[in-house]
């Protein structure tokens, strides 16, 4: 799969070498590796702070589309 979702508005507040922890809007914090965020994530660093995107794939492994968070682009 090629497509995308959104998690929605997140600030990192930590980034290690492979992952960026986030918090989302929703108070919801999150490790999410470096290796899923998508192209057009706003949030990729540590002090970033924007809309929170992944790859299709793994927001469906980790549960995170059918959740009511994500929309599929």
């Amino acid at each position: 799969m090629s497509g995308k979702v959104s998690l929605g508005n997140g600030l990192c507040n930590h980034e290690t070498k492979e992952a960026v922890r986030v918090v989302l809007d929703d108070r919801s914090v999150r490790w999410i590796p470096k290796s899923v965020l998508h192209d057009d994530s706003e949030v990729y660093g540590n002090g970033h702070q924007g809309d929170v995107v992944v790859h299709e794939w793994w927001a469906d492994k980790e549960g995170l589309s059918d959740i009511g968070k994500g929309t599929k682009r």
